[in-house]
C-alpha cells in the first residue's frame, strides 16, 4: 500500500484549535495521502491521537507517519480510507525516508536488514 491509495480524513474535537489539524492535513498530503478535515464532538474528550480503520494495510501505512497514534478497527470506515481522530496532546508526524539507486550505478551488496532513517516534525497542541 502507498500513500496515493490511501485517503485520511484528520478531524478534530469541537473546541480544540482547528489549525493542527490542518496542518497535519497538509503534512499528509505533502507525503502523498489524499486528505480532507473534519470536526466530531465528544463527551469525553481524546487526548491521544486514534487511527480509526477497516483495512489494516492502510492503517499501518498511515502510524508508520504517526508512530505515538493508538488504533481503533471500526467497519464503518471504507476500505482505503483511514480517520486520524486528534486529541489534545501534542502530534508527531515521521516522515520515513528511502534511498534509491540511480540508473547506471551498482547497489553494494549487503546481507544486513536496510535501515530506514526518519526525520520528525512535532505539532503544538490544540488549544482547548
Amino acid at each position: 500500500v502507498t500513500p496515493q491509495q490511501v485517503k485520511v480524513k484528520v478531524i478534530h474535537q469541537v473546541g480544540e484549535d482547528l489549525a493542527v489539524a490542518n496542518g497535519l492535513t497538509e503534512q499528509l498530503r505533502e507525503q502523498g495521502f489524499s486528505t480532507s478535515t473534519g470536526t466530531f464532538d465528544l463527551k469525553n474528550k481524546a487526548t491521544a491521537p486514534l487511527i480509526r480503520y477497516s483495512d489494516l494495510a492502510a492503517a499501518n501505512l498511515v502510524s508508520t507517519y504517526l508512530p505515538d497514534a493508538g488504533y481503533f478497527p471500526d467497519p464503518t470506515v471504507a476500505k482505503g480510507h483511514v480517520i486520524v481522530v486528534i486529541g489534545s496532546e501534542p502530534i508527531t508526524l515521521t516522515v520515513p525516508t528511502t534511498t534509491t539507486t540511480l540508473p547506471g550505478t551498482i547497489a553494494p551488496a549487503t546481507t544486513a536488514a536496510p535501515t530506514i532513517a526518519s526525520t520528525t516534525t512535532t505539532l503544538p497542541p490544540a488549544c482547548s
